[in-house]
C-alpha cells in the first residue's frame, strides 16, 4: 500500500508547471513530465494556510534511513537551479526528492532503479524551511521557468 501524499499548494503549483514543460519537450522528459503528472493526479493538497513540518515539503530538511543498512542521509528539498550537491540541496526532481515529496515522518518510501533493484527509506525528522519568507520570491524578470 502506497502511504498518501499531501503536498503545499506552492510545491503544487511548481510541479505542475514543471510537468506541463516536460510533457511537451517529449522523449525522456516528457517520461518524466508524465510522473509528475500522476504524483499531481494522487496527491492531497494542503490548505495555504497549513506550513507545518508534518510533511516534507520543498525548501525542507528531511533525514531518513535506509532501511537495508541503516545508514542515514539528510536532504535538503530543493528547486532544480538552486541544487547544490556539495551543501546537500537536492533537487527536487532526484529520485530521493520526489520519493518524499509529500510524505509524513515515520513514512517509509521505496526509489527504484532501472535495473530493477532499489533501496527503501524511513523518513525519521523533517525540519521546515527556517524563514517565514521562504521560498524566495524573485522579480518577474529573474522568474525560472522551472520553478516560479
Amino acid at each position: 500500500m502506497t502511504e498518501p501524499r499531501y503536498l503545499q499548494q506552492h510545491d503544487a503549483a511548481v510541479l505542475s508547471r514543471l510537468a506541463a514543460a516536460w510533457l511537451g519537450a517529449g522523449g525522456e522528459r516528457a517520461c518524466a513530465g508524465a510522473h509528475l503528472a500522476d504524483i499531481l493526479a494522487t496527491a492531497i493538497l494542503l490548505p495555504e494556510s497549513d506550513r507545518t513540518a508534518q510533511y516534507a515539503a520543498l525548501y525542507s530538511h528531511v533525514s531518513c534511513r535506509k532501511l537495508a543498512s541503516g545508514e542515514r542521509e539528510g536532504v535538503f528539498i530543493a528547486c532544480p537551479q538552486d541544487a547544490n550537491l556539495a551543501l546537500a540541496q537536492v533537487s527536487l526532481l532526484t529520485p530521493l526528492a520526489l520519493a518524499v515529496l509529500g510524505r509524513a515522518c515515520g513514512s517509509v518510501v521505496a526509489i527504484g532503479d532501472p535495473a530493477g533493484g532499489g533501496d527503501a527509506f524511513e523518513i525519521l525528522a523533517i525540519t521546515p524551511p527556517v524563514r517565514a519568507d521562504w521560498p524566495p520570491r524573485r522579480a518577474p524578470a529573474a522568474q525560472s521557468a522551472y520553478c516560479y
